[in-house]
């Protein structure tokens, strides 16, 4: 909340794009997580425009876990959970 130049931390646009929220249209209204045509959970993640597949899940809350698990590893200090 506090946007001084001292707060600010160099990123690149695809590391800014990590920190947008759930698209207003999103299904689980949770990003990177999508209801799969079999009724599963698909969390898929991307980094620098290449997707990267994490899994199927059969509940919400285990896909949200697994997502935000794997956005610590992929995307580090730019990762909004």
């Amino acid at each position: 909340m506090d946007n001084r130049i001292c707060n600010l931390r160099e990123a690149t646009a695809s590391q800014n794009r990590v920190n947008s929220p759930a698209q207003r249209h999103s299904a689980t209204g949770q990003r990177g997580i999508h209801v799969h045509a079999c009724g599963r959970y698909r969390v898929q993640l991307q980094k620098d425009n290449r997707p990267i597949h994490v899994g199927y899940f059969d509940t919400l809350q285990s896909a949200i876990e697994a997502r935000d698990k794997a956005y610590r590893e992929i995307h580090g200090e730019f990762a909004r959970l």
